[in-house]
């Protein structure tokens, strides 16, 4: 199985799952948002691509949940899970 093959099935099942999925590099830029997050959230990858989510949306990734004590754990979860790759 070729990396473009898993790719595709990767970009597949996450573009089919019910759930809005986006994914950024290790300088937390936005490389992938799936169709169900340009669905709810009213925006287009194009749009967004190899922005930050402040640069994307005009607020820090702490602005973007009211929760904070929710915020702080997703940006935490991000940087564990993107850091450690």
């Amino acid at each position: 199985m070729n990396n473009n093959y898993l790719y595709k099935i990767i970009k597949r099942f996450l573009d089919e799952i019910p759930f809005s999925v986006w994914i950024e590099d290790t300088s937390f830029r936005i490389v992938y948002l799936n169709q169900q997050y340009e669905k709810t959230f009213n925006v287009k990858f194009s749009e967004v691509k190899g922005k930050t989510n402040e640069e994307a949306f005009g607020k820090s990734d702490m602005e973007l949940y009211s929760d904070k004590k929710t915020a702080r754990e997703f940006v935490e979860f991000d940087k564990k899970i993107i850091l450690d790759i």
